[in-house]
């Protein structure tokens, strides 16, 4: 019999244990209080093992946790009545297993403290009437929504696995909306949407997950700020500017015209894009950031980090380059473009306007331009097989000293199209092409080992140094003066300049109105009739005329001097002052069918035919 006693009692216990109470809201009590026994039909508040509904059928339901924290089994908020149902919750809500469900005609506002959760160890469906104020979601269990409001300045923190399907609308009013998402993650599979000045932040091995689309229509100083991981499907920038810190994937993303997207953070942070569109611009400060391609978007500022286009085409407005690195495998096409302290590296960058200014690189990368405007001092460094070319319609106005110089072999410049210098211009790599140079007033150029075919140059008071090279132009103007170091300098037609001198290699000339001519050593050609200079000193080398026509070179002085081998051949020289300075001996001059004629004479001559 005691054992039987026993038996019933512990069948009591266990009874007791496993059943739930289901508990009624009637407001019996005359007021919105949930912890006061009276308002609900057990006469008592609701336990941890209760399940609560609130659906009074003649009255709106208002009810408020507010005095002490609550507990419940499930929570059931509206139902059949039609009536609307409200809970507010100012203090701590767990639900248990048991879930929760507001139905349609009920209402619930979260107004807690962060350290007075709402806390689900089941499944919590917050439906279409759930506005977050303030506090914290938390517990073992998940939340779903249909709608979610996040309302109100103070912070929001997820600390549970939290879904919304439709519409997330962030209304922080007169201050900045703050969104903590703790663990787990949140995510929307609708719309996250709001017009103000956000930040949503996810801790370590938390993320925001955006399976359907981030719109942002701030105004222009509001910035919608995402800290921490994130993945976002379709990203909406309708004005103002949406900030990455951290770890942030975009499948596709839309830029207003003014809107932006800023990436920064440390180098360790990546961001991966997919296509990027519209008349928006994306600045760069920081991290790795990867575009699969853009499609004829406003404009990228590079500042900071590294930005990568992948294998895609990209269409963009406008590039402003001051730091940073840019490369990848997807060819660029900008129409204005500005380099400030730019890296470019494995690049393919078709660009139609160009500003430089300060000191760039470019490695490994192909460069196509059309105008160039170099405005300061600039030097582009060329590394690893870089090429650029200038188009053929392009046009370079350089006021500022340029330098291009190598830092490994293999680096050159293809210039096509017309090129006016009224400064330094030093280009140290490999240059070829079929464009012109017009060098202006205050230009002093410096060119080695290049192979080029041009239709004219122009000097206006400018300087030309060629050393090591291969130069064919049709017709030479100007003022200026030219050196030509050990290298091929052809004119096919005529050249006009101040100074032409000739220092080894072979120059070739049509014809020529140069007031100071010196050929100090190597051979000088002239094909044509006439070569006439001011003055004229030969110092050792070769000149050779057009054969049987006898060219004739004339000058106001000619002045031979030096101990080297001289020659000439089919010349006829004339000059009203011939002065031989060789030192002790007489000046020695091999000729070949050719003749000088003096008025007056210094020095001996030795004349000898080859």
């Amino acid at each position: 019999m005691k054992h039987y006693c026993i038996v019933t009692f512990l069948l009591c216990i266990l009874f007791t244990l496993s059943t739930s109470r289901l508990i009624q809201w009637t407001r019996a009590g005359g007021t919105a209080s949930w912890d006061y026994g009276p308002n609900w039909d057990s006469n008592t508040v609701p336990t941890a093992t209760d399940d609560v509904v609130i659906d009074l059928t003649l009255i709106d339901g208002v009810v408020q946790i507010g005095a002490a924290p609550a507990f419940c089994n499930s929570l059931k908020i509206g139902g059949s009545s039609g009536r609307p149902q409200t809970l507010t919750i100012l203090n701590a809500l767990t639900v248990g297993t048991g879930g929760a469900q507001i139905m349609s005609n009920g209402r619930l506002f979260l107004q807690s403290s962060p350290t007075s959760p709402l806390t689900s160890l089941g499944v919590f469906q917050g439906g279409s009437t759930f506005v977050f104020e303030s506090g914290t979601l938390a517990g073992s269990g998940s939340f779903s929504f249909d709608y979610l409001a996040l309302n109100g300045s103070a912070l929001k923190t997820f600390s549970s696995k939290v879904s919304v399907a439709g519409i997330v609308d962030v209304f922080p009013g007169n201050g900045l909306g703050v969104v903590n998402i703790n663990s787990a993650s949140l995510t929307i599979g609708g719309t996250l949407r709001t017009t103000s000045t956000v930040t949503v932040s996810s801790m370590k091995s938390a993320s925001l997950q955006v399976t359907g689309m981030l719109s942002f229509s701030g105004g222009a100083t509001d910035i919608f700020t995402i800290r921490g991981d994130a993945n976002i499907a379709k990203l909406n920038v309708v004005s103002g500017t949406v900030t990455l810190n951290d770890n942030v994937t975009v499948t596709s993303s839309v830029v207003a015209a003014g809107a932006f997207i800023n990436v920064i953070g440390d180098p360790t942070s990546i961001r991966s894009f997919g296509d990027i569109s519209g008349a928006g611009s994306l600045t760069a400060q920081g991290g790795i950031n990867t575009v699969s391609s853009f499609t004829k978007f406003g404009g990228v500022q590079l500042s900071g980090g590294t930005l990568i286009t992948k294998t895609n085409p990209s269409v963009l407005s406008n590039l402003v380059q001051t730091g940073g690195t840019l490369t990848g495998t997807g060819p660029i096409t900008i129409s204005t473009a500005s380099w400030t302290n730019a890296l470019i590296t494995k690049a393919t960058l078709n660009i139609a306007s160009l500003k430089i200014n300060g000191f760039s690189s470019i490695d490994a990368s192909t460069i196509s331009l059309n105008v160039v405007v170099i405005g300061s001092a600039s030097q582009l460094t060329l590394s690893n097989a870089a090429q650029i070319t200038v188009l053929s319609t392009g046009d370079v106005s350089q006021s500022g000293p340029f330098k291009i110089i190598p830092s490994s072999s293999g680096n050159s410049l293809m210039h096509n199209g017309k090129w006016t210098s009224t400064s330094d211009l030093q280009l140290l790599i490999t240059t070829s092409g079929t464009g012109s140079f017009q060098f202006g007033t205050g230009s002093t150029t410096s060119i080695t080992g290049i192979s080029f075919t041009t239709g004219y140059m122009t000097f206006t008071d400018g300087q030309f140094n060629s050393v090591s090279s291969v130069v064919t132009v049709n017709n030479i103007e100007g003022s200026g003066t030219i050196t030509s170091s050990g290298q091929s300098f052809t004119v096919l037609d005529f050249i006009t300049a101040d100074s032409y001198t000739n220092i080894n290699g072979i120059t070739t000339v049509g014809g020529a109105a140069i007031e100071t001519l010196d050929i100090a050593t190597g051979t000088y050609n002239v094909t044509g009739t006439m070569s006439t200079s001011v003055s004229f000193s030969f110092e050792g080398g070769a000149i050779y005329g057009a054969g049987s026509a006898k060219t004739q070179l004339t000058a106001g002085s000619i002045k031979i001097s030096g101990n080297q081998f001289k020659s000439i051949q089919d010349i006829t020289m004339k000059t009203s002052n011939l002065t031989l300075q060789c030192g002790a001996t007489a000046c020695q001059l091999a000729t070949t069918d050719a003749t000088i004629t003096t008025s007056t004479q210094s020095g001996q001559l030795h004349l000898f035919e080859k």
